[in-house]
């Protein structure tokens, strides 16, 4: 089985390219991310949360990833050494198929 990647960034739930939240002493943190920036590619191909997600999940612990963002108007580039996802991390996935009545409810629940 793979090992789960760790980069350590929360993404904004209203807008998918930006970034929320980076935690204390991971490996984004590491990188120099921010809070507040606006995720445009990785490894040169434009992106944004799920297919970043994505990536994490076929990742391995220790690959580095070239993260382009924005910061206000200012382009920048950084390399983020993925980690081990923490022992502590819990994975939950949406039911592809549920049906659209469930859905409605998780993302009222979600906001």
């Amino acid at each position: 089985e793979l090992q789960r990647s760790y980069a350590g960034i929360r993404f904004d739930t209203n807008r998918p390219d930006r970034v929320a939240a980076v935690l204390a002493d991971s490996p984004a943190q590491q990188a120099g991310v921010s809070a507040g920036d606006q995720l445009i590619a990785v490894d040169g191909l434009k992106t944004a949360r799920e297919r970043f997600e994505r990536i994490l999940r076929r990742a391995e612990p220790g690959v580095v990833l070239t993260l382009h963002l924005f910061r206000r108007d200012e382009l920048i580039t950084t390399s983020v050494t993925l980690a081990p996802a923490q022992t502590d991390t819990v994975w939950l996935t949406i039911d592809e198929d549920a049906k659209s009545d469930v859905r409605q409810r998780l993302q009222d629940w979600l906001g």
